[in-house]
């Protein structure tokens, strides 16, 4: 009895990393992020710098709330991005860059302003930095291997 004519072949699963796989995943990252910071944004303020209420003449939490609307301005381009052939086809290695730069960014950060940062703000940052590390990883894979 030959079974290759009954057996099923299932196709192989799509690592998270293909494009668009990768860029789908950042921009609903960058979204619920963006949320958060908007919707949680005096909790996240008083908890983060609590010796700082006000930055540059803006409260913490307006900052945090601004953070918040560019990351889900980010996350909608981010996707448009992923989907598109034309235009905004030629921005992903422009978000790739983006996400290294707010890694490095986050770094810095934490290196000069350690003092200003609860220990808990400073450990969130430096998650949400290596999540973005390993999205932007997964991104510029994707790139080199559509190309």
């Amino acid at each position: 009895m030959n079974l290759d004519s009954t057996t099923q072949t299932r196709p192989a699963p799509t690592a998270w990393w293909r494009f668009p796989n990768a860029f789908y995943a950042a921009a609903v990252i960058d979204l619920l992020l963006g949320l958060d910071l908007i919707l949680f944004a005096g909790w996240l303020a008083a908890q983060a710098a609590p010796a700082h209420p006000v930055v540059f003449g803006i409260e913490t939490a307006t900052l945090l709330r601004i953070a918040g609307v560019v990351l889900i301005v980010f996350a909608a381009e981010t996707a448009l991005a992923a989907r598109s052939k034309g235009l905004f086809a030629r921005m992903r290695p422009l978000i790739v860059a983006t996400n290294w730069a707010f890694v490095a960014a986050s770094v810095i950060g934490v290196l000069f302003l350690a003092n200003a940062l609860s220990g808990a703000a400073i450990a969130l940052l430096l998650i949400v930095a290596a999540a973005t590390a390993f999205l932007a990883l997964g991104q510029q894979r994707s790139l080199r291997a559509a190309a």
